[in-house]
């Protein structure tokens, strides 16, 4: 019984620890969060990157754009040491490969940086939609023998004038900026991975506690079955 114990503890300890180390390695890939863009006009969308100081060593991303758009391009940003091995527009869909400037090195960052941005028309009214293709978006690590990247959600873009909504006697709150959305967007990752290591947490804890349990009552039956038995005297 004191070896099963002992076996169960130490596959807890290294589950606790594996969900750690898990949320350690994210890498996250994000559009930048915009709500609605001029038309008739070029207008860009950066796309940031934050490896969580986790280096990589190669990176190759396709990015897919929905709606109608003329003049699509990238640029790549110039904060990241990396060089270019593809950059191309193949209809609405975008492909970028990079790798370190040095060979052997890698790269890495511990906030949203900008990675690139993407550059379109959109004529007259209408909405423009990008996401990243899961399956060709990955990223490697010198660390690391698989994919170590996350890419973010997609991005609806509205494109125009949006009419305001007639309201009666209402103030009007003052839109986020930049730096309250970046927060934002920080506290609801930061909430998630902590939601997710509390879980681990609490099955962990809930599985202690009835391995403890179990353990005590083993004892104390074999307390009971070890302790001698009185003799009886005789009545006179």
């Amino acid at each position: 019984m004191k070896k099963i114990f002992t076996i169960l503890l130490t596959l807890f300890t290294i589950f606790s620890f594996g969900n750690i180390a898990l949320a350690a390695d994210v890498t996250m890939l994000n559009f930048e969060k915009v709500e609605q863009l001029p038309k008739d006009n070029l207008v860009s969308i950066p796309v940031y990157l934050n490896t969580q100081g986790k280096e990589l060593n190669s990176l190759q991303l396709k990015i897919d754009i929905t709606g109608e758009v003329e003049e699509l391009s990238i640029n790549i940003g110039s904060k990241i040491p990396v060089q270019e091995i593809t950059k191309k527009v193949e209809g609405k869909s975008l492909f970028v490969s990079l790798t370190s400037l040095e060979l052997g090195k890698g790269w890495s960052t511990k906030e949203d940086v900008e990675l690139l941005t993407i550059v379109f028309k959109h004529n007259g009214e209408g909405e423009v939609k990008l996401s990243f293709d899961k399956k060709e978006t990955l990223a490697g690590s010198i660390t690391s023998d698989g994919n170590v990247l996350t890419s973010g959600e997609d991005l609806l873009v509205k494109i125009g004038t949006i009419k305001p909504v007639e309201t009666k006697e209402v103030q009007k709150e003052a839109s986020p900026s930049v730096e309250q959305k970046a927060v934002e967007t920080d506290k609801q990752v930061f909430v998630k991975t902590n939601n997710n290591l509390l879980i681990g947490v609490i099955i962990g804890s809930f599985t202690i506690a009835l391995i403890f349990l179990i353990y005590t009552i083993y004892i104390l039956k074999n307390q009971k079955k070890d302790k001698p038995i009185e003799p009886k005297l005789p009545l006179n």
